[in-house]
C-alpha cells in the first residue's frame, strides 16, 4: 500500500508540475485543486506509514508548509486561506489518528500543534509580504509605463511636469509635494516647471519663486552628482536644508511645510548629462522612500528628462515652422493665423482692428550698392524697431522680402498711422546711428487698413493696406519731382 501511494504521489506530482505551467494552471481554481490533491496524498502517506515514523509530527509539518509556499503569491488572499485550511484540516486527521490509533502522547502533539500554528503563521505573514510587494512592484512598474504613455504625448514641458508628478503619486500616494526643476544655464539655476505637487494635489505652481543653486539642499546636491538620493526621515532632511541660504529655507519652508521624507532623482539625457532632477517629498510620514525605492524614482525621472527634450525639440521646430528665420518674427503662415484670430476676437467683441503694411524705400537699391550682409541688417534694424515701438499685444510679422505687417487689435485708423509715424522716426534714428549702416539711404512707408471699414476678412485687410501703401509711396513720389 505505501509503494502505491508513493507511486500515486509521483504521478500526481509530475501531472501537477505540467499543469501549473499551462493556462489552465494559472488560475485560482486549478492551484486550489492541485494543493487540496497534493495535501489529500500527502496525509494518506504519512497516515499509512504513520507506524514507521517516529518523527510524523515534524515530517507532516514540513510537508504542509512546503505546500504553503506553493502557492501562487500573486493569487487571492481567499485562495491562500483555502490552502492553509485544508492543509490544517489534514493534519488535523493524521493526528488524530495518530492519537488514537498509534497511541501518541496528547501533550506531545499539543507542543507539536503550538508549533505548527507558529509556522504556518510565520509562512502565511512571508505569503503576504511578498504578495504586498510584488502588487507594489507591479504597481509601480504600470505608474512608470503610464507616466512613459502619458510623456509621450506632451508637447510641453508643463505637460511634462503634470504626467510624472500624477504617475509619482500613483507610485507612492504618501508623497504630497514634489516638481520638476530644469537648470538654468545662464542663470546657473534650477528652475522649477509650472506645474507642481502640492498638498497632495498635481496642478499649477504656486507664486514663489524658489530657485535652487546647484550644490544647495537636495535638489541641488542630486543635480551636481548626478545620483539619485532619498532621506527617510525628518533629521536627514534637516541636516540638508542646514546648508540652504536663509531666504530659501524658509520660502521651502511656507511653500510645502516640514517635509519628513524625501527623493530627488536627477533628470539625464544622453550626451548632454543632467538637465534638472525631480523631487518628491511628504510631509505625512517618514520612511516613505528607502534606497530600494531609487530605482522606480529614477526610471520616473528618466522619462521626464525623455519628455522634456521631445517638448523642447517640438517648440523649437514649431517655433521654426512659424518664425522668419531672419528678423525672429512671424512668418507669413502665422501672420495669416494670428490675423484670421484677431479679426473672429473683433467680430465677437464688436471692436475695431489696424492693419498696418510696411516696406522700406529703395530696399534693392540698399542691397546693389552696399551688398546683402547690409540689407539682412536693415532688416534686423527695422524688425527691432519693432520690438521697440510696438505694444505687447500687437503682431509683427515679415510678409516676404523687405515687406512687414502689422496687426493692431484694438486700433483704429489714426491709432494706426500714429504707428506708423513713430516708426518712420525711430527707425530712422536707429539707421544714422548705427556705424555698420553708414552711408545707406532707405526710409519706412506704409498703408493702413482697418476693419471692419475696409475690409471684414484677412485677405481684404491685407490687399487695401497693401493698396494704401502703394497710394503712399506713389504720392511720396509725386511730391519728390513736384520738388
Amino acid at each position: 500500500m505505501e509503494a502505491g501511494l508513493l507511486a500515486v504521489g509521483f504521478v500526481y506530482a509530475t501531472v501537477a508540475i505540467s499543469l501549473r505551467h499551462s493556462e489552465w494552471g494559472q488560475t485560482a481554481a486549478a492551484q486550489l485543486a492541485l494543493s487540496a490533491g497534493g495535501i489529500a496524498i500527502s496525509t494518506a502517506v504519512l497516515a499509512v506509514a504513520g507506524p514507521w515514523l517516529p518523527d510524523l509530527a515534524p515530517l507532516s509539518i514540513a510537508i504542509t508548509c512546503a505546500f504553503f509556499l506553493t502557492v501562487d503569491p500573486m493569487q487571492t488572499r481567499r485562495l491562500q486561506g483555502a490552502v492553509v485550511v485544508m492543509g490544517t484540516a489534514g493534519l488535523i486527521v493524521l493526528w488524530a489518528e495518530a492519537l488514537l490509533v498509534l497511541h501518541r502522547s496528547p501533550v506531545e502533539l499539543a507542543i507539536y500543534a503550538v508549533l505548527l500554528a507558529s509556522i504556518v503563521l510565520l509562512v502565511y505573514v512571508t505569503l503576504q509580504m511578498v504578495t504586498d510587494r510584488l502588487q507594489a512592484e507591479v504597481q509601480r512598474t504600470e505608474a512608470i509605463a503610464n507616466a512613459a504613455q502619458r510623456v509621450g504625448l506632451a508637447t510641453d514641458l508643463a505637460e511634462v511636469a503634470r504626467a510624472v508628478l500624477e504617475a509619482s503619486v500613483q507610485s507612492y500616494p504618501a508623497a504630497d509635494q514634489g516638481g520638476v526643476l530644469l537648470y538654468d544655464a545662464v542663470q546657473d539655476l534650477l528652475i522649477a516647471l509650472p506645474i507642481s505637487l502640492v498638498g497632495g494635489e498635481v496642478g499649477p505652481a504656486p507664486n514663489a519663486d524658489i530657485r535652487i543653486r546647484p550644490g544647495q539642499a537636495l535638489a541641488g546636491n542630486v543635480f551636481l552628482t548626478g545620483e539619485a538620493r532619498c532621506w527617510e526621515t525628518i533629521d536627514d532632511i534637516i541636516v540638508e536644508h542646514d546648508s540652504m541660504n536663509q531666504l530659501t529655507r524658509e520660502q521651502i519652508r511656507q511653500l510645502v511645510g516640514t517635509v519628513k521624507s524625501g527623493v530627488v532623482a536627477p533628470l539625464q539625457v544622453p550626451d548632454r548629462g543632467v538637465i534638472g532632477v525631480l523631487t518628491l517629498g511628504s510631509t505625512i510620514s517618514e520612511h516613505v522612500w528607502r534606497p530600494a525605492d531609487l530605482l522606480v524614482v529614477q526610471g520616473l525621472a528618466e522619462q521626464a528628462a525623455l519628455g522634456v527634450e521631445r517638448a523642447r525639440l517640438y517648440q523649437e521646430q514649431r517655433t521654426q515652422a512659424l518664425t522668419d528665420h531672419l528678423t525672429g518674427l512671424a512668418n507669413n503662415r502665422q501672420l495669416r493665423a494670428s490675423l484670421t484670430q484677431e479679426v473672429a476676437r473683433a467680430t465677437r467683441n464688436s471692436t475695431s482692428l489696424a492693419v498696418l503694411f510696411c516696406d522700406l524705400d529703395d530696399f534693392k537699391a540698399v542691397n546693389d550698392r552696399h551688398g546683402h550682409a547690409a540689407g539682412d541688417l536693415v532688416l534686423k534694424l527695422f524688425a527691432d524697431t519693432l520690438g521697440n515701438t510696438l505694444r505687447s499685444e500687437d503682431v509683427a510679422a515679415r510678409y516676404g522680402g523687405d515687406e512687414f505687417v502689422c496687426v493692431l487689435p484694438g486700433a483704429d485708423a489714426d491709432r494706426a498711422n500714429l504707428v506708423a509715424a513713430r516708426l518712420h522716426v525711430r527707425f530712422a534714428e536707429r539707421l544714422a546711428a548705427s556705424p555698420a549702416l553708414a552711408g545707406v539711404e532707405t526710409a519706412v512707408s506704409a498703408g493702413v487698413a482697418v476693419f471692419p471699414l475696409d475690409g471684414d476678412n484677412p485677405e481684404s485687410l491685407l490687399a487695401i493696406a497693401d493698396a494704401a501703401l502703394m497710394g503712399s509711396k506713389s504720392a511720396a513720389e509725386v511730391g519728390s519731382n513736384l520738388a
